[in-house]
């Protein structure tokens, strides 16, 4: 191994704890598409451009904590001596990252939600959720390719096995639709569809990546990355929300208000969680347990619609599990570090490589760090 090298593992939690995160954002996911759902056909408002505005701009309010967070650390200036800050927010707010990078997450974020709602609009729903679940095996794409993650063939199978439990629940639910007839105006668009989910797909895989990197790289902290990239996804939406939508906006309903803030908040608090995920574990779990979304969907109509899903809804659960016990059970792709002489194999531990002079060929001196920024 090099002297020179770093390597840095994530922050420790427990297992079971990572898995709950998970799924907290399944839940979170459940519920946005729920008040999606209402928003578009109980009050007839259909405006992804300002319902995304409202979502960027109320996660940018993160940047009220970081900033008053950063301003008392500035004034102690022996606090301020050891943290070394990057760039500016409009000379206002220092951040411990590249106010380049955020924008860029910002662009994919707003990219992404705007070629699912165009998908939505040309294919049928179970062609849009096979496809999204490409977003697992896109983040893991983009992990191998610009994190240097190695994934294994227990990871790919669970992966796999995932995708085929979801493919299962979908067909099972295309059966229980099958007199809907809401698909077939769309049908001769579908393939145009289908390729907007594939790009909404492999757009959130790689904002996933992105957000994942600038956590680890920069060590700004949630708050940072979230209102930041949050602020420049707004800036992106307004334009074409004002544009296209003004109408739909200047005739919503008090009822239609009520569902959009509760969207609102449910997306707001899928980011942080998602953000908060990716600080101690990585984009291709996250993902990974975000398929069981289907399941909190079942929970919900047996619970307070009192349907009893078929059996092969069960059998497409067993698959989903399946794959992520098989996943979560193999060896973390987040670091694995090897040289001619040792093997290292840590999982849930943030730390740095220091080197010296005394350094003997094949040592390791590990010594566990925390962001002194952890907002």
């Amino acid at each position: 191994m090099s002297t020179s090298e770093n390597a840095c593992i994530k922050g420790s939690l427990p297992q079971w704890q990572i898995l709950l995160l998970g799924q907290i954002v399944s839940m979170c996911y459940f519920g946005g598409s729920v008040l999606t759902s209402s928003l578009e056909n109980k009050f007839g408002f259909f405006a992804p451009n300002f319902t995304a505005f409202s979502i960027s701009a109320t996660l940018s309010l993160f940047l009220i904590p970081l900033y008053f967070s950063r301003r008392t650390r500035k004034e102690n200036k022996k606090a301020a001596k050891d943290v070394v800050y990057k760039s500016y927010l409009f000379n206002l707010i220092p951040l411990r990252g590249s106010w380049k990078a955020y924008a860029m997450a910002g662009l994919v974020d707003y990219a992404a939600t705007f070629f699912c709602n165009i998908s939505l609009q040309f294919t049928s729903l179970t062609s849009y959720t096979i496809l999204q679940s490409l977003v697992t095996p896109a983040a893991m794409l983009f992990s191998k390719c610009f994190l240097n993650r190695k994934y294994h063939a227990p990871h790919l199978i669970g992966v796999l096995l995932c995708i085929v439990g979801v493919i299962i629940n979908v067909i099972q639910d295309n059966h229980d639709d099958q007199n809907d007839q809401d698909t077939t105006n769309r049908i001769q668009y579908k393939i145009f569809g289908d390729l907007m989910a594939v790009a909404s797909s492999f757009l959130y895989g790689l904002l996933d990546i992105i957000c994942e990197y600038t956590l680890d790289e920069y060590e700004g902290g949630a708050y940072e990355f979230l209102g930041v990239s949050a602020f420049f996804s707004a800036l992106f939406a307004i334009g074409p929300a004002l544009f296209w939508e003004w109408d739909l906006i200047t005739s919503i309903t008090p009822a239609a208000i009520a569902d959009l803030a509760l969207l609102v908040l449910v997306d707001v608090g899928s980011y942080f969680f998602c953000s908060k995920f990716l600080q101690y574990s990585e984009a291709a779990l996250l993902n990974l347990s975000t398929l069981t979304v289907n399941v909190w969907a079942v929970l919900f109509s047996i619970v307070l619609q009192k349907v009893i899903p078929a059996r092969l809804f069960f059998v497409g659960l067993v698959f989903t599990m399946a794959g992520m016990v098989i996943y979560e059970s193999s060896p973390s792709p987040i670091v694995l570090l090897f040289d001619e002489t040792t093997k290292i194999d840590i999982e849930n531990i943030r730390y740095e490589r220091i080197t010296s002079s005394n350094d003997e060929p094949g040592d390791v001196t590990i010594s566990t760090t925390c962001s002194e920024d952890s907002l």
